[in-house]
């Protein structure tokens, strides 16, 4: 397959990027909301609360499945709308998603990640993992501050940032 034009490959690319974490992003959360899901499915992956770089792989084969419906869907999106999937587009978007998921899994502090705006952190994960609830996204962030998701640390304690908010508010209308 011959290389794309430049448009093409950031067309297909960013479809592929934001189409599978959008999805990802409420399926993940999904499986948390769903107790029947957590206890039966998704629980599997948090047996890591500190979790190493193949655990992201970690999981039941149903919530292996369902996580790819992202890609699918993005796929057929372009398929219908264009015509054709490119590989390169395709296959960038594949080993971009794969060592970030190998980073945020790592346990270490993001070397990659740090640096690209709403990108998902080993940190932001990471308190994922130990809270078990809030942090959803995996690779980008703002999906967690759109959907006020996202958690923080503040005086030692877990907080959302919609808590976050209202403890401001609170605090102004005391004061």
């Amino acid at each position: 397959m011959e290389a794309p034009t430049v448009w093409l490959f950031v067309w297909q690319f960013a479809a592929f990027m934001l189409i599978d974490d959008v999805y990802f992003y409420f399926f993940h959360r999904y499986n948390h909301e769903n107790k029947w899901l957590y206890k039966k499915i998704h629980r599997i992956h948090h047996k890591a609360f500190n979790p190493i770089p193949l655990e992201y792989l970690y999981v039941h084969p149903l919530e292996w499945m369902g996580g790819t419906v992202g890609i699918a869907a993005t796929a057929a999106l372009i398929g219908f709308t264009m015509g054709e999937i490119n590989c390169w587009p395709f296959w960038t978007f594949a080993l971009v998603r794969n060592l970030h998921e190998l980073e945020i899994h790592s346990g270490l502090k993001s070397i990659f990640s740090q640096y690209i705006p709403y990108n998902g952190t080993t940190e932001h994960h990471d308190l994922h993992h130990a809270k078990l609830r809030g942090n959803y996204a995996s690779t980008f962030s703002f999906w967690d501050k759109l959907f006020k998701t996202d958690l923080h640390m503040v005086d030692g304690k877990c907080r959302t940032k919609a808590q976050l908010d209202e403890m401001e508010t609170q605090e102004k209308a005391a004061a």
